[in-house]
């Protein structure tokens, strides 16, 4: 079995390894090089010297190392530029500029990634893209904290192509920064036809999360008896079989605070039916179909009903 090199062995190797490469190819392996030194110190907690930007970018190889990123290869410390660049460019409060630059990030031809590596980097896209796509199939699952996978990349745990990762790794460490000082507007419960809770923070800072089922970042949630929660990068389902009827853990009823409730909705962090809004008997019965009656489509709407009100859905 091969001995673990520890990481002040892999920036010597990383050293002497520069000297090899050709001239057009050295800024990037110095980057990437320099980087590796001063996360050994980081390790070490030798930051005194460390700048903020400088101790963002330990952070964010940190959450890469986590995931099972390789700290020998020249595309995880190039892969951190791409995440310090994301999280300089987002907000949790700035919803719709966030989507902007996910969007940008999602797409294979980038204009931030582009600029990285052309303006900053010196190298071309294409190179970019080898270097990160090289550190992400050397990936050891053996290396994943699983608790951190699923904070980061949502309740699966699974990462997605570079562009959408680097944009859930930046929200996340700037979800990190802001939780301590964002305020609690209030809390709601679902609570399933067994009776069981489950609990619903809200922050002013325009973010959702939910204890009981150990979900962060939730921008809003569709209420339903089988509820789903998204965000810019999540879609979750809340996990329960088709139809359980009596006694099942669908959703029953939401008990939301009719002043948070109207805060909910005007900042879109609610959505539900017409239908929805008659059977769980919201305050506003306006929803996403704007169809004027509840059970348009029913021919026996009152059967269909009290065939919910007792737990049985389609």
């Amino acid at each position: 079995m091969p001995e673990k090199k520890n990481i002040e062995q892999l920036v010597e190797e990383s050293s002497k390894l520069l000297g090899e490469m050709p001239v057009e190819l050295h800024f990037e392996c110095f980057s990437a090089n320099e980087d590796a030194k001063d996360y050994a110190k980081y390790k070490k907690d030798q930051v005194e010297d460390f700048s903020w930007g400088k101790m963002m970018e330990m952070r964010v190889l940190e959450v890469l190392e986590g995931l099972g990123y390789p700290m020998d290869k020249i595309g995880t410390y190039l892969f951190k530029d791409l995440v310090t660049e994301a999280k300089s460019k987002i907000s949790l409060d700035e919803y719709d500029s966030s989507i902007k630059v996910l969007r940008d990030l999602a797409s294979d031809k980038s204009s931030i990634r582009r600029s990285l590596a052309t303006e900053y980097l010196e190298i071309s896209d294409d190179s970019y893209k080898k270097y990160v796509l090289d550190a992400m199939k050397n990936i050891k699952e053996d290396n994943v904290d699983i608790n951190l996978a699923r904070q980061v990349c949502g309740p699966d745990g699974a990462c997605q192509k570079p562009g959408i990762l680097a944009y859930r790794i930046a929200q996340y460490l700037e979800y990190q920064d802001k939780k301590e000082g964002a305020m609690l507007v209030g809390r709601f419960t679902a609570t399933t036809f067994d009776d069981e809770d489950i609990q619903f923070q809200v922050y002013d800072n325009g973010i959702m999360k939910c204890p009981t089922l150990d979900i962060d970042l939730i921008r809003y949630i569709h209420l339903k008896p089988r509820f789903e929660l998204h965000s810019e990068t999540m879609s979750y389902t809340y996990d329960v079989k088709h139809r359980l009827g009596c006694g099942s853990k669908l959703i029953k009823s939401y008990d939301i605070d009719r002043d948070l409730f109207e805060y909910l909705k005007t900042r879109g962090m609610i959505k539900y039916s017409t239908e929805m809004a008659y059977f769980y008997g919201f305050p506003d019965k306006k929803g996403f179909n704007t169809t004027k009656a509840a059970f348009k489509r029913k021919k026996k709407p009152e059967k269909s009903l009290f065939l919910q009100l007792k737990g049985f859905f389609n």
